[in-house]
């Protein structure tokens, strides 16, 4: 039989909270309790990372403040589990699971909020950085503060070594300083963190039958 899971969510507007039943397969159940341990390996306290643009006198600066990187490669290493495809404890591969087993709008609305932290959508609604791509694109533009971008800066210079992608950022980064840049992916890298946080003690809940209030 496979495992099930009943608890209560807590919902705006509603007096009682609401009962859910949910269902998972039993390695499902595996890889939810694994992505909860993997989270309990993530540091519990999220770096500053501010970015800002700022014109003056004619001038545009990008003023900004992040920590020292190595306290961000250390947090990219402890990712891996939820960054890498591949992996069992993907993040979008648990909210996958958590749709399936979970059929709960309310609960659904959650997921959907988390996945645009970690994504770095709730960034871009902020802040949005966006570099024309070069001839014959030139037409057409890239979102630098996005997943897709994040993901050629790390099979670049931090997971991998790729020339090809070292070239295409090279381009893409051009007109922005460094620290800039660095802050960009800080702040992509820490909302990952942020998410995981957020949902593994839900999943958590979930799996001991409590009361969840999102």
């Amino acid at each position: 039989m496979s495992p099930q899971v009943t608890f209560k969510l807590i919902t705006p507007n509603q007096d009682n909270p609401l009962e859910v039943f949910g269902e998972f397969t039993d390695d499902e159940w595996k890889v939810i309790n694994a992505f909860i341990k993997e989270a309990e390996q993530l540091p519990k306290e999220v770096p500053f990372v501010s970015i800002n643009t700022r014109y003056e006198d004619n001038k545009l600066s990008f003023p900004c403040e992040l920590p020292d990187w190595n306290e961000i490669r250390i947090i990219l290493h402890l990712l891996r589990p939820f960054y890498l495809s591949n992996e069992s404890t993907n993040f979008y591969k648990i909210c996958n699971m958590l749709y399936r087993g979970l059929k709960t709008d309310q609960l659904n609305i959650v997921y959907r909020n988390l996945r645009n932290i970690y994504s770095g959508k709730t960034f871009q609604s902020n802040y949005l950085i966006r570099r024309q791509l070069p001839p014959p694109n030139d037409s057409e533009y890239i979102i630098l503060n996005s997943e897709k971008v994040l993901d050629k800066f790390l099979n670049a210079f931090e997971y991998h070594r790729d020339e090809g992608k070292q070239e295409e950022l090279e381009f893409l980064l051009k007109p922005f300083p460094d620290d800039f840049s660095k802050a960009v992916f800080a702040f992509l890298v820490t909302e990952k963190q942020r998410a995981v946080l957020l949902l593994a003690p839900i999943l958590k809940d979930i799996l001991e039958g409590k009361t969840i209030n999102p």
